[in-house]
This record gives C-alpha cells, sequence and structure tokens, in this order.
C-alpha cells in the first residue's frame, strides 16, 4: 500500500473538527476556560479528564491511562482500527473519496490501477504453479480415489 501523503494527513488533522468527532463517539464536553473537559472514553473515572484544545486541535487524558494525540489518534484508538483505516474514515467523514492508487509509465503519464498485478499474479500461481503443492495434491487424490482424473491436471504443465 502507498504512503498516505503529508499533506493529506495535515488535511485530515486541520479540517476534522475534535469537539465534532467527540460529540459523534458520545463524549460529552463542557467548557472549562479556552479548552473543552469531559470523561475519557478510555478508562473509567468520576472526574472529567479529558481535555480538548480547541485552538490546537488536540487532545490529552490527565488521568489514568494518560494518552492523547490529534484525531487520528482518537479514531484509531476509539475503533480500534489501523492508522490507515483511522484515515479512510476521516475522509468518508469529510465527504472525501479515498484517494486512488496510480501508476506512473515511463513517459510520465499517470493511470488509476484497479486491480494489483502484483496481488492477483501472486494469488493466481502460487499454489497452481508450486511443485511441491502439485505433487503432494496429486499424490492424495490418487491415494484416496485411483480412478479419478482430476490428479492429471495437478500433474500435467500449464
Amino acid at each position: 500500500m502507498p504512503r498516505i501523503p503529508e499533506d493529506e494527513l495535515e488535511r485530515l488533522k486541520r479540517e476534522v473538527p475534535l469537539e465534532r468527532l467527540c460529540g459523534r463517539y458520545g463524549i460529552g464536553l463542557k467548557a472549562h476556560g479556552k479548552d473543552l473537559i469531559g470523561h475519557c472514553p478510555f478508562h473509567e473515572d468520576r472526574t472529567p479528564s479529558f481535555v480538548v484544545s480547541v485552538d490546537k486541535n488536540l487532545w490529552n487524558c490527565l488521568g489514568a491511562c494518560g494518552c492523547g494525540g490529534d484525531v487520528i489518534e482518537l479514531v484509531r484508538k476509539r475503533e480500534k482500527v489501523s492508522f490507515r483505516r483511522a484515515c479512510e474514515i476521516l475522509r468518508e467523514m469529510l465527504g472525501a473519496a479515498p484517494a486512488a492508487v496510480t501508476y506512473r509509465t515511463r513517459v510520465g503519464s499517470e493511470h488509476p490501477i484497479l486491480v494489483d498485478p502484483a496481488r492477483e499474479t501472486r494469488t493466481r500461481n502460487s499454489w497452481r504453479s508450486s511443485p511441491a503443492f502439485t505433487t503432494r495434491a496429486s499424490s492424495i487424490i490418487r491415494r484416496r480415489w485411483p480412478t479419478c482424473r482430476v490428479a492429471d491436471a495437478f500433474t500435467r504443465r500449464r
């Protein structure tokens, strides 16, 4: 998978408001000076310890877990997903489609990749072209069904 460009990450961190994301996850926030404060969703606490800095669009827990971060980290921890999936969730929130993977030709033109050629070839040919598999498969088939012609398909060269 290609890396997510830095400008895309910065755009997600900048354009997704953290207080809206907290509202989506059911984290109640109240004004506390210039910041917002609420109960941390990652541990049980009686007093509010989850601090959201509206200016910086960052959050921090001052309680037991002590974790913090940006909008991407909040989605990762709350939904228990990978970094890439968290970015996709935030893109969907913004209404932006995920960027298509492109292939740059020698001429310099870019084309979208609909199917990853390396993965498709690997899956299609891995089991059929493996000599160890074909020998083992044909021997198992011949032993279990001696009159079956399927075993010939595994020993035949393609």
